[in-house]
């Protein structure tokens, strides 16, 4: 019995000694994990001191940078305040020149500048003297006819203008007679300082010949002038042969040429076709209605080979009739009110047009010519054997540049009634 109280007393002794043993070594680790830790603390801290040196040495960089664009900007704003100032400078001072130039030019008589370039379309004109167009080919400026008139060419930057000098008269000779039948007005640009007369004259042969006078009340200045052909009469104007000026002093002449009246816009010109939709073909007791019968949506689709024929108005007065293969073929035509093979003389017919926009008409000539359907004309319906009339006059509305309702009265105070889509 004693002896096992001593096993086991030793033995707890010695259990205590290892469990001491144990924690001193947990305890020596951590001392070195702590120290280890202290270590990289100071490292870290040593880093950190030295990155706050290099922001410090940053910031002033910017600082300093900062300060050196602050002082550009200034300096910029300085040199674009004095560009303004100088730009206003030589403008006042190109003014200057130019009001000097011009003032020493009116005290010599002359013109500071050839006139203002005409804006006139080059197809609109027949020229006879301007840098701004193609010239009549051949024509003599200074013809001999004993005149004392000194005729010369100045340039003006680049643009020529006549100058008559020590005027009395003066002629133009053309290298063929000129119709300018067709044109509407003479224009002329002028410039003198000292004439008090001065008169332009149309010379046809025979000769014809009828002066205008031009007025010469604003010197030292040009002049631009648009005289109706038509108060040269009896002038031939298909037969025009010859130009005289008759005057006094000096003269200039520039943009001497023929010009055509403006011509409307035509709101027919181009391609058209019925508008594919319900109610585009209708007839009816007055202009407008669908009351007798209109056509509905599937209509539109069983009549595709009718929806795609074409009407086309040219520019030059030309129209046609554009069918293809295929096209909605009336019984009165021999056809079975279906598609099939156009029949004459509504089979792509070409004629002419002439379009009246203050009477809101169109007049189509030419046999087997239409729009939209053939057999309806002025004061009727074709029927089999009929006589195709050689002209139908429409009565048109302009919706707006692609739409139109066109209509065609057939007697009695019905109409047939159509509604176009242009392509």
């Amino acid at each position: 019995m004693k002896r096992m109280l001593l096993f086991l007393t030793l033995a707890a002794t010695m259990m205590a000694c290892t469990k001491d043993d144990d924690q001193d070594a947990e305890i020596a680790s951590l001392t070195e994990q702590l120290n280890q830790l202290k270590t990289d603390l100071a490292g870290l801290t040593a880093q950190l001191s030295t990155l706050n040196s290099s922001n410090s040495a940053l910031e002033a960089e910017v600082d300093a940078l900062t300060a050196t664009v602050t002082a550009l900007q200034a300096s910029n704003a300085t040199l674009t305040t004095d560009t303004t100032t100088m730009g206003a400078t030589i403008a006042a001072l190109s003014d200057q020149i130019t009001a000097l130039a011009i003032e020493i030019a009116a005290l010599k008589g002359v013109p500071y500048a050839a006139p203002t370039a005409p804006s006139a379309a080059a197809d609109m004109v027949m020229s006879i003297f301007s840098d701004s167009y193609t010239n009549v080919a051949g024509t003599e400026f200074n013809p001999n006819w004993g005149q004392s008139t000194v005729v010369t060419t100045e340039d003006y930057d680049g643009n020529d203008v006549l100058k008559y000098a020590t005027l009395n008269y003066q002629g133009t000779q053309f290298a063929a007679a000129l119709d300018v039948s067709t044109y509407s007005v003479l224009h002329v640009d002028y410039f003198t300082s000292d004439a008090t007369a001065l008169d332009f004259f149309l010379i046809s042969s025979g000769p014809v010949e009828v002066a205008k006078a031009l007025p010469v009340t604003s010197k030292g200045q040009w002049n631009s002038i648009d005289i109706p052909l038509s108060s040269f009469s009896p002038v031939v104007l298909s037969d025009l042969i010859q130009f005289k000026v008759v005057g006094n002093g000096t003269v200039y002449f520039d943009n001497i040429y023929f010009k055509k009246a403006a011509v409307a816009a035509n709101p027919l010109a181009g391609t058209w076709k019925i508008t594919p939709e319900a109610g585009s073909l209708a007839v009816g007791p007055s202009k407008g209605s669908g009351e007798w019968w209109s056509i509905d949506a599937a209509g539109v689709t069983t009549r595709a080979c009718y929806y795609d024929d074409q009407y086309v108005f040219g520019t030059d007065g030309s129209f046609s009739n554009v069918m293809g293969t295929q096209t909605w073929v009336e019984g009165w035509q021999g056809g079975g009110d279906a598609c099939g093979t156009p029949v004459a003389p509504h089979n792509g017919a070409t004629a002419t047009y002439v379009y009246d926009a203050a009477a809101g008409t169109v007049t189509i000539t030419g046999a087997g010519a239409y729009i939209g359907l053939a057999k309806a004309y002025n004061g009727g319906e074709l029927a089999a054997g009929t006589a195709v009339p050689s002209s139908i006059t429409y009565e048109v509305t302009v919706v707006d540049a692609s739409n139109l309702t066109v209509h065609v009265g057939i007697g009695g105070g019905a109409y047939w009634n159509y509604k176009l889509t242009k392509e």
